[in-house]
Formats: C-alpha cells, structure tokens, sequence
C-alpha cells in the first residue's frame, strides 16, 4: 500500500511526463532578451536627428532675421507723399547773349540785336543810305574806346570822377549831366551810368543819351544808347550790357 502510493509520486513528478504532455512549449522560438544598448538607440538616433534639424532650422531663421534686420536698417523711413508743383517758364529770346568785341574790349549783348562795327541796335528800318537816318530807331548803342581825354580840361579818371561824384544834375556847356547809378563789372572794373540831355542853350537836333562809362587805370570804355523808352528802361538795358564789359 505504502509502495504504491510512493510509485504515483514519483510519475507525477517525473519531467519527461511533464515534457510529453505539454509539446508547445519545444517548438516556440527563441526571443533573446533586450538589451539596454538596443532599447536607447532608436532613442538616441531620434535625437540626433532631431538636434540637427533643430539647428539646421535655427541658423536658417536667424539668417532669415539677419537679412531682414540689415534690410531694413538700410531702407530710410519714407516720408508722407507730398504733390510737389514745378512751373518752368522758357527763356525770352532776349535773354539769350552775343558777345561783341573789338581790339580794346568785349561785351554782351541780347542774340537777337543787330551788331556794327561800332554800335549796335535792336531796331532799324525806313533808313537812307546816304545820311544814316531812319524813319523808325529802337535802342541803338554807340561803342567808343576813350584813350584819349573824352572831355577838355579833364583826363578820363577825372571825368569819370566828376560824373561819378554828382548829387545833383550839372549843365555843362550844351548838356546837362545827371548821374543814375554806380557799381562794378563782372571782372572788376567800376562803372557810372548818367543821362545826358540838351540843355537849353543847345543848338542842334536835340538828343538825349543814357551812356555808361567803364574806367580801366586812365581809359574810358564807352556805351552810348539812344532811342529808348523811358529813363527807367534805358537804365535797365545799358546796366545789363555794361556789367558784362571786359577789357582787353
């Protein structure tokens, strides 16, 4: 009885009893244990490859900023737009200048005058060949170089002086002399503009002058202008050509 029991004791824990019943259990593969070198590598490749894009993508934006900071500090602020109005007005004909010149000086004088040797004009016509007179004169200017004493009892740079110096007008003679302005030329040189008119004792064809004198040491470069408007305008005219003057 006692040996008996012993016998089932030994079967049931016998392994190759346990073996044959439970088959399965040979033919499951073999699963190697994980390591922990291979559960942190898709890990740390995830964050390779994530360092790296995040740096790529940072220098990319700060480039991006750098540019446009540069950018933009180089552009000024535009200011408000504002309607801006130019008017060009053309030149006068009269405006543009010839120069005339001869051996002693040169000046200019408006493009559309005629010049002559030794004056010059903005209008003739209806003149006779023969006397040099004209029915119909507008603005002619004598030229004459001085280097001789213009007037007796004077020299040049004392009758320059002398009309120059006047307050007042002064009759002389025949003419009566008002001096209209003072100043200098281009280069330098002083000038004295005067009207000279008849005076009651002249005899003649009366003819009244607006001339300008222009003194170089003791030489007195003369312009001469006649059949002008009102004093005013011939004063205009004769200051605009002989502040132009150069003496050669």
């Amino acid at each position: 009885m006692s040996h008996t029991k012993v016998m089932e004791n030994q079967s049931i824990a016998n392994p190759s009893d346990i073996s044959s019943t439970n088959p399965a259990t040979v033919n499951q593969p073999y699963i190697p244990p994980q390591t922990k070198t291979n559960v942190m590598m898709p890990i740390l490749v995830t964050l390779l490859v994530s360092a790296v894009l995040f740096g790529f993508g940072g220098y990319y934006l700060g480039k991006q900023q750098s540019n446009s900071q540069t950018y933009s500090v180089n552009q000024p602020t535009p200011s408000p737009l504002t309607q801006e109005i130019i008017t060009i007005t053309p030149p006068s004909p009269n405006s543009e200048k010839s120069t005339y010149s001869n051996q002693k000086f040169a000046f200019d004088y408006p493009k559309l005058w005629t010049a002559d040797t030794t004056f010059i004009y903005e209008h003739r016509s209806g003149c006779d060949p023969d006397t040099f007179r004209c029915t119909d004169e507008k603005n002619i200017v004598d030229i004459r170089s001085n280097l001789t004493p213009i007037y007796q009892g004077y020299t040049n740079s004392e009758w320059f002086n002398k009309i120059a110096g006047l307050t007042t007008p002064w009759e002389s003679g025949r003419d009566v002399f008002s001096k209209l302005a003072t100043g200098t030329t281009q280069e330098g040189k002083s000038y004295v503009i005067f009207k000279q008119a008849p005076s009651a004792n002249f005899e003649g064809e009366p003819l009244t002058l607006i001339a300008g004198y222009v003194l170089d040491s003791n030489n007195l470069y003369e312009l001469r202008l006649s059949r002008f408007g009102t004093d005013q305008e011939g004063l205009s005219l004769v200051k605009s050509l002989i502040e132009t003057v150069k003496v050669k």
